[in-house]
């Protein structure tokens, strides 16, 4: 049996975000001090499309969809 790519799964730290412009989902592009101890995350798309998000935010995006799925 080989291993498909898209069975491979990501940390489940890092949230899957989808990208708003073609739907594809986002890989982490670059992770840059924030200052107060935060960090912001960029996700890239293949499509172009780029979204940044503090560490914080996706800590808080883990916890609420852990409640809900």
């Amino acid at each position: 049996m080989v291993a498909s790519t898209l069975t491979h799964q990501p940390d489940p730290a890092i949230p899957n975000i989808a990208c708003p412009k073609c739907g594809l989902r986002m890989q982490v592009a670059a992770i840059a001090p924030a200052g107060d101890d935060d960090r912001t995350v960029t996700f890239g798309c293949d499509c172009g499309h780029r979204y940044d998000l503090s560490e914080r935010a996706i800590v808080a995006l883990a916890r609420d969809s852990s409640d809900r799925w």
